[in-house]
């Protein structure tokens, strides 16, 4: 197909709300609905705007039909869907991912990869600290992979949501707050109900090391709910100095939760067994 015959029309949706005729907007709508409007629509024109892009640089002429949300596409491939839709923002991710060089993606993970291993080294000098500790009360150092694998794990999980949300431009001013109170709340629920399993885990393990389970719950409780709260933070921080939140936010993450891990693990363990 040439590109002077190869025309076709893509209806994309238009995000409408008609309160004024359907459903009035009243004082008692859920907080936030227009913001979150606004940012949906401003999501989809910088949608638009870096389809129009790949478009461009695909050979494929593009031209955009203000009345009716309609786009005329002239080209080669002119059956490409804008709509918003969860596939098509996918389509465009991976479009993206596979344009850009090896050499590209390499400096952008291996500068963090780098910087967070020597950080994590330090990590033998927490533990050599505690090393008298750790040789008398075996089952204090059995159970540290599990305390910095619950932080990382923990904090992930926000954390890799809050990086989906700011590359699709839905986190605004106000919403931030938001998400962070109820990342809090669930935070502080999280680390309840895992350091109540912790504890059980050990003592069915170990079940005359009681001091030993208080130790690794306790230490549990605070990596747990740190971590979330960091899973947020650092994943909103690091896309506020410019940088891809998706190099640096789950690698950071994880190093220094690691690091606080053993180090409250071990701060604990040193005041309840105060005899060691």
């Amino acid at each position: 197909m040439s590109k002077s015959d190869a025309h076709s029309e893509i209806e994309i949706e238009q995000t409408r709300t008609d309160r004024s005729t359907s459903n009035p907007l009243a004082e008692d709508d859920e907080p936030g609905e227009l913001e979150r409007l606004r940012a949906r629509v401003s999501a989809l024109e910088r949608q638009i705007a870096v389809s129009q892009k790949q478009l461009t640089d695909a050979g494929i002429e593009i031209q955009v039909v203000a009345s009716g949300g309609k786009l005329e596409l002239v080209g080669e491939e002119a059956a490409v869907a804008l709509d918003g839709g969860k596939d098509e923002g996918a389509n465009d991710v991976m479009t993206e991912y596979f344009a850009t060089s090896t050499t590209k993606i390499l400096m952008g993970r291996l500068p963090w990869l780098f910087v967070l291993l020597l950080i994590q080294s330090s990590a033998a000098a927490i533990m050599a600290t505690f090393e008298q500790l750790l040789d008398k009360e075996l089952v204090i150092a059995l159970f540290v992979p599990m305390i910095v694998g619950s932080g990382g794990n923990a904090g992930n999980q926000p954390g890799v949501a809050v990086t989906r949300a700011l590359g699709a431009g839905e986190i605004s001013s106000k919403s931030l707050w938001r998400l962070i109170t109820r990342e809090t709340g669930l935070g502080f629920i999280t680390a309840c109900i895992l350091g109540t399993v912790a504890f059980f885990r050990v003592l069915v393990e170990y079940p005359d090391d009681a001091k030993a389970a208080v130790a690794i719950s306790a230490s549990l409780f605070v990596m747990v709910f740190l971590s979330i709260i960091l899973g947020v933070v650092f994943s909103i921080g690091i896309d506020k100095l410019g940088v891809d939140p998706a190099n640096g936010a789950a690698p950071m993450l994880t190093t220094i939760t690691d690091l606080i891990g053993i180090t409250i693990l071990c701060g604990f363990s040193e005041m309840i067994f105060e005899d060691v």
